[in-house]
């Protein structure tokens, strides 16, 4: 029984190396130009039905069919064109309105800087404004009142009821009495206006 198996072995060995020596052989003539390999391969693998159908050429194209179909993807092409076209004059349609907001916004952000500076400058007069009217109510404060009295009305009259209103209401009294009845009448009139 062991002699059998191992004249299968023998046997397949010698099968595989004639196989060798065969395609050897048919690459070396068919590289000399004894014959053509390929053809001769292509002959015997159609005459397989399976193999022969699947290798078989088309059949020749109508050129009319040719024409009708290469036009249908011609105009699927254009049309493909035509919508991509449509699409780029929305997307410049649509930049050119963002571009037009971005200036607006620009004019605006500059408009707010310019109002937020007319502000702050304006916060800063109204400061240094106050500043001086609590400098001059400390200096007619300190003054004799009938000293503020003469001089109180050489002043603009609404720095004059600016003064006034800060200063103590008993010094407010004795300097509006030593002034002209007319000019401390219409100081008082005007101070409970404001």
């Amino acid at each position: 029984m062991k002699r059998r198996s191992g004249n299968f072995g023998a046997v397949l060995i010698l099968l595989i190396l004639i196989g060798v020596a065969i395609g050897m052989g048919i690459f070396i003539f068919d590289y000399i130009g004894i014959f053509d390999a390929k053809k001769i391969a292509m002959r015997e693998i159609e005459r397989i039905p399976y193999i022969n159908e699947k290798l078989k050429k088309p059949d020749t194209i109508n050129p009319a069919v040719q024409v009708q179909e290469w036009g249908k993807i011609a105009e699927a092409v254009e049309l493909q064109k035509k919508s991509i076209d449509k699409e780029k004059e929305e997307i410049e349609k649509l930049k050119a309105q963002l571009e037009e907001k971005e200036k607006l916004l620009e004019s605006r952000e500059i408009e707010i800087a310019d109002k937020e500076k007319q502000f702050d400058e304006r916060v800063e007069a109204s400061n240094s404004r106050e500043a001086r009217i609590q400098k001059q109510v400390k200096y007619y404060s300190i003054m004799r009142p009938e000293d503020s009295a003469n001089l109180l009305p050489r002043l603009p009259q609404p720095m004059v009821i600016e003064i006034l209103k800060r200063m103590d209401d008993e010094l407010v009294v004795q300097i509006l009495s030593l002034m002209d009845n007319e000019v401390s009448a219409e100081l008082l009139r005007k101070m409970n206006k404001k």
